[in-house]
Parts: structure tokens; C-alpha cells; sequence
């Protein structure tokens, strides 16, 4: 093998490690280390799978349904209550002999008054009254504390809760069909949301890392391979398929030349980046060869067979 080609082969994973570990340990610290905001609604969902989030909303509790009752013969008739025989009580209550009939006539007089005098101000249309009509709602909501904050402040790591739950959960489609689900129900339940969502976050941080060094450079490629292979599923081929609005069945019909394919070929670029290192190693500039050596494959290739690599077209004649 040639000088050059030597070259090309341990320069080249030095190339591909070095951006793919920048990327990589930005984007996990990123989820770790910053927070983002997310509604109630968000705030709301999160709590169900089990991330704490202070002085957010609860999410309700599951009504229980009671078991039906079984109709039994003559249930549909009223049922008239028996009077009790031992009670002392009548059934209606008595007049007082003491009360005065002249005092019962006021009180129904003044009812009288009090009932025709709010008829009127009920229909009375003025400014003011519409006014206090209005604000009184806002002055009691004030008053309790009832008003929920517009935004929670959560780690950036749990925004990937809330994508996985929305792909097992997706919304109706825009003709009212029901959309597809994408992601299974077994990994959108608790804990295995948050299970994943740091599990991704740490192999970004730490296999990006190795990726730096050049340390167990193929299997930390391999892991970095399958969180770009979910992030390429989860972000950009899972919602094409729930909304129906696909290219050859599982790509987004989207024009070729639209901004939308920005993140999507920059994830691929990424992938294809780490499947390439995961084939070729890690090079010369690492620590795999200073602490495992070269491979056995890598020690044919001296000075003495480079007229046998030559090809015809190189060769001297």
C-alpha cells in the first residue's frame, strides 16, 4: 500500500471523529444542562410519565365507573315511602300557633317587593352595571389564586417525553381520520419515556467524548448510529406516516428544494458519518491503537509490496 493511501485511511477517521464528537457532546449537554418551557398541557403529560415538575398542575385522576345495577322487577315504579309508625315527627311541618298572621303578611309583602325590584335591575341595561357584571369573575379569580402560570420550566432532556408520547399518541388527521401510531405502546408508557430520553442524552456526552479520544471509537460509533437512526424516525419519517402525507409510503412529500429537508440531510450526513467510522476504526491518532495495538490486517502493508499494489497503469516500465 501506498504512502498516500496509508494516509487517506488513518487521517480519515481523524476527520470524521472530530466534528461527529463536537456535535454529539454539544447536543447531550444540551438536553442536560439547559431547560426549555412547555404548557400545561405539556406539563400535564410529563407528570404521567413521571417526571416532577414543581407547582404544576396535577393530571386527574381516572373517574371510576360504577358497576351497573341489575333492574329487578318493579323498579320502574315510583317508590312512595312508607310512614313511620314510632315517629314523632309529621310530615309536613305545622304553623306556629304563637307566630303572628299579621307578621307572616309583611314578610310575604316585602318578598314581593324584593323579587320586582331586582326584575328591574336585571333588566336595566346601564354601563355601570354591566361593568361590575364583567370584572366580578376577575376580582374572585384574583382573590383565590386560581390562575394557572402560562409556561413550567423543565430540563430540555424531557422534550423527548413529549415526542415519544406524542408518536404513540398521535392527533386525528386534518380529514378526521385517525392517525397511525408510530412508536410502540410499550416505550411510550412510565418509566420508559424518561428511561430513553436520558439514555440518549448520556450516550451523546460520553460516546462523543470517546469519539474525541479515539477509545472503543466502533462501538461508541455504533451507539451514536442508533440515536441518529431514532432521531431520523422520530422527527422527520414518523410524522410524514401519521399525517398520510408521504412519498414512496414513508417519506415527507415535501418539495425537494424546500428549506424542510435542512435537518433531515443533516441527520443523515450524521449517520452516515457514524456508520462510516463504525467500518473504518479509528485510526492511527488514537487511543485504540495505543492501547489495543494494530490489528493484524494493518501490518502487511510495508515499503517492499508497493510494486504488488501498483497498479498496471503505475507501474514503471
Amino acid at each position: 500500500m501506498r504512502r498516500r493511501e496509508r494516509t487517506a485511511l488513518n487521517l480519515t477517521p481523524l476527520c470524521l471523529r472530530l466534528p461527529l464528537a463536537l456535535i454529539f457532546v454539544w447536543a447531550g449537554l444540551n438536553k442536560i444542562v439547559t431547560e426549555s418551557q412547555v404548557s400545561p398541557d405539556q406539563a400535564i403529560v410529563l407528570q404521567a410519565h413521571g417526571v416532577a415538575i414543581p407547582n404544576a398542575p396535577t393530571p386527574p385522576a381516572p373517574a371510576e365507573t360504577p358497576p351497573p345495577a341489575q333492574d329487578e322487577p318493579g323498579d320502574d315504579l315510583p317508590e312512595t315511602p312508607a310512614p313511620d309508625p314510632t315517629s314523632d315527627t309529621p310530615a309536613a311541618p305545622l304553623p306556629d300557633p304563637a307566630a303572628d298572621p299579621a307578621d307572616t303578611i309583611e314578610d310575604t309583602i316585602d318578598d314581593v317587593i324584593d323579587d320586582a325590584a331586582d326584575d328591574v335591575i336585571d333588566d336595566t341595561d346601564t354601563p355601570d352595571t354591566q361593568t361590575v357584571q364583567s370584572h366580578a369573575p376577575r376580582i374572585l379569580l384574583v382573590q383565590d389564586g386560581a390562575a394557572d402560570p402560562d409556561t413550567y420550566t423543565v430540563r430540555s432532556v424531557y422534550q423527548l417525553v413529549l415526542v415519544m408520547d406524542q408518536r404513540a399518541n398521535p392527533e386525528s388527521r386534518a380529514d378526521g381520520s385517525p392517525a397511525t401510531p408510530t412508536w410502540p405502546q410499550a416505550l411510550a408508557a412510565k418509566p420508559w419515556t424518561k428511561v430513553l430520553a436520558w439514555a440518549v442524552a448520556i450516550t451523546e456526552v460520553f460516546a462523543g467524548f470517546f469519539l474525541l479520544i479515539g477509545l472503543i471509537t466502533r462501538l461508541s460509533a455504533l451507539a451514536l448510529s442508533g440515536v441518529m437512526v431514532g432521531a431520523v424516525w422520530l422527527t422527520t419519517l414518523a410524522p410524514a406516516i401519521e399525517t398520510g402525507n408521504t412519498f414512496l409510503g414513508f417519506l415527507p412529500n415535501e418539495p425537494f428544494l424546500s428549506f424542510f429537508w435542512k435537518d433531515p440531510f443533516f441527520q443523515l450526513i450524521c449517520l452516515m458519518a457514524c456508520l462510516a467510522l463504525f467500518f473504518s476504526g479509528s485510526g492511527t491518532l488514537a487511543l485504540d491503537r495505543a492501547i489495543f495495538g494494530s490489528s493484524r490486517g494493518d501490518d502487511w502493508d510495508d515499503d517492499d509490496d508497493d510494486a504488488r499494489d501498483r497498479s498496471s497503469f503505475d507501474r514503471a516500465p
